[in-house]
């Protein structure tokens, strides 16, 4: 009988010889720089790569997590959507509030009541947009009221709805 005597790693311990017959193999695979025993680990395929079945679960999940962010970016993007027009909704309805009070103080209130101050937007971000100027119930501005009460609505269809802001307030003459 052969003794082969393995060389002592640097982990500290002396491997244990190992006896063998004259013919036989020693059961011992290197991997990685390693000695490893067959026994040791009787399912030596799994240490050499991942298979087939293990590759395709971590591409599910890495799917389903990409889709879930794709449609939370979607909606994200909806939203700063919806937020950007409402903000040029409100500067729209500040600028015509602006040129009502501008035509009160130059001319007066009589003047406010006749002058048409209705818009279509079509150079704006805000598409088939339109301004309306009314007193408070809706209806056209009397030139009887001293404050005046006036609505300014800014109207815009985004995705099929149509969405409106109101500034409602009352001018009176300087």
């Amino acid at each position: 009988m052969k003794t082969k005597k393995r060389k002592t790693n640097n982990r500290g311990f002396t491997p244990l010889e190992i006896k063998l017959t004259e013919g036989q193999k020693l059961p011992i695979f290197e991997i990685n720089g390693n000695l490893v025993f067959k026994n040791r680990y009787p399912n030596l395929r799994s240490l050499t790569g991942f298979t087939l079945m293990e590759v395709m679960v971590a591409i599910s999940i890495f799917a389903i997590a990409l889709l879930g962010t794709l449609a939370l970016m979607g909606q994200s993007m909806a939203f700063g959507k919806y937020a950007n027009n409402r903000t040029i909704a409100q500067n729209e309805a500040r600028r015509v509030f602006e040129n009502v009070r501008r035509v009160a103080d130059a001319s007066g209130l009589a003047t406010v009541a006749s002058t048409n101050f209705n818009e279509t937007l079509s150079d704006n971000t805000l598409k088939s947009g339109t301004i309306a100027v009314t007193d408070l119930s809706g209806n056209a501005l009397t030139n009887n009221a001293d404050p005046l009460p006036v609505r300014v609505t800014v109207s815009w269809s985004q995705k099929g709805q149509t969405l409106t802001y109101i500034l409602d307030t009352m001018v009176t003459q300087r």
